[in-house]
């Protein structure tokens, strides 16, 4: 194949870091194609989507992994752990025969290990799950790590998860953007990531442009970032220093947020005990449960939105649920007699030695609003009732 045949003139090849925040260092470099006719750029699509028409796609992508590990090998030198991302076009893998290519005799002729090298796929791209099967298998033998590229948007299907057995999935940038302020997709980023771990896949966050984002994958455990914030793709010998300074930089605001965040949490654990002391002082003084008087004595407490007594024996509630705030619809406080046995706050309160428990957050049955229960043990006339304690969360 000659680089005339789909009108360009040269093209260089550019990295972009992947970085850990909790290593604080580069965990690898995405290779990228940069086509030029003459002084004229070709974007990528372009120039694939030229040479897919010409029936070159598979002659192109080789020509540049070749040229890709051959640019790579300063960085392997400079740390023997840092991984090549390598992008593997989906005509290539559809048509795939297992037989070694040139790239592998590359590899060994620059002492690059396998093992160093990520074979990036778009899966949803591909349309033979065979032909998807027998690549990932034959590359996985050999000692090369896969890794899915964009995951989450389009065509990309979980249950592929099981024919790649990823190594490391991409989630796209599309659901990252503005994800400190899109709650739907936090959560979607969120399912994503636990069922990657729980399938022993690395998570990385692509794309992210903002401090924030990045803040607030953190927060969903993702410890691995591409994207133009901490570097935008280079020729030239990368200023590692500037990037591990926005390394340093943003792992110290998380370390301070999820500091906040236990003080948030041992403040209203706190504040959640003196109210439940005062509450559980009058119910010793009242000589049969007056809800009425509990209610009155709850109102001016702005934190609670509903409170309840359960028999810690059996786990029933005593009396109907008394609430505070407004509930939404289709939601409904629990009644005299409920079982609670297998709420959290129930039955891990009752075995617990101080006898107290804060939930984590949840939608509260009761008003339908984002709450967590705080609840408290204690002995009434005999009678081992626990207290609890609906908190809202603004």
């Amino acid at each position: 194949m000659k680089l005339q045949d789909i009108d360009i003139t040269h093209f260089d090849i550019y990295f972009q870091p992947i970085v850990t925040i909790k290593q604080k260092n580069v965990f690898g470099y995405e290779a990228l194609v940069r086509a030029y006719n003459n002084k004229t750029y070709i974007a990528p699509d372009t120039l694939f989507s030229n040479a897919k028409k010409l029936g070159i796609s598979a002659e192109l992508d080789e020509l540049i992994r070749l040229e890709s590990i051959k640019s790579f090998k300063p960085y392997l030198d400079d740390n023997p752990k840092t991984l090549l991302f390598l992008n593997i076009e989906s005509s290539f893998i559809d048509t795939f025969q297992p037989e070694e290519q040139n790239f592998e005799n590359s590899l060994r002729r620059l002492n690059i290990p396998a093992e160093n090298i990520v074979l990036e796929i778009k899966e949803e791209a591909i349309t033979s799950n065979d032909a998807l099967a027998a690549f990932t298998a034959y590359y996985r033998m050999r000692g090369f790590n896969i890794a899915i590229d964009d995951f989450g948007t389009g065509q990309s299907q979980f249950e592929r998860l099981s024919i790649v057995r990823p190594d490391i999935v991409k989630i796209d940038k599309t659901l990252l953007r503005d994800i400190d302020t899109h709650y739907i997709n936090a959560e979607i980023v969120k399912a994503i990531a636990r069922v990657c771990y729980n399938i022993g896949a690395l998570v990385i966050s692509e794309g992210v442009e903002r401090p924030s984002e990045v803040l607030k994958s953190l927060n969903l455990d993702i410890d691995l970032y591409q994207g133009y914030w901490f570097s935008h793709p280079t020729a030239n010998t990368m200023n590692k220093e500037i990037l591990l300074n926005k390394i340093e930089t943003i792992g110290l605001q998380h370390k301070e947020q999820r500091k906040s965040l236990i003080r948030f949490k041992e403040n209203l654990f706190n504040d959640a005990s003196v109210i439940a002391k005062k509450l559980i002082a009058l119910i010793e003084n009242i000589k049969s449960l007056d809800h009425a008087q509990l209610f009155n004595a709850a109102i001016n407490e702005k934190k609670i939105e509903a409170l309840y007594l359960i028999d810690a024996e059996s786990s029933r509630q005593l009396g109907d649920t008394l609430l505070i705030g407004h509930k939404k619809k289709f939601y409904a406080p629990s009644l005299d007699g409920e079982d609670h046995s297998l709420k959290e706050y129930c039955y891990i309160c009752s075995s617990s030695q101080d006898g107290c428990y804060l939930s984590p957050r949840y939608i509260s049955n009761a008003s339908g609003n984002l709450c967590r229960t705080f609840s408290k043990k204690f002995i009434c006339n005999a009678r081992e009732l626990i207290l609890c304690l609906d908190l809202h969360l603004e």
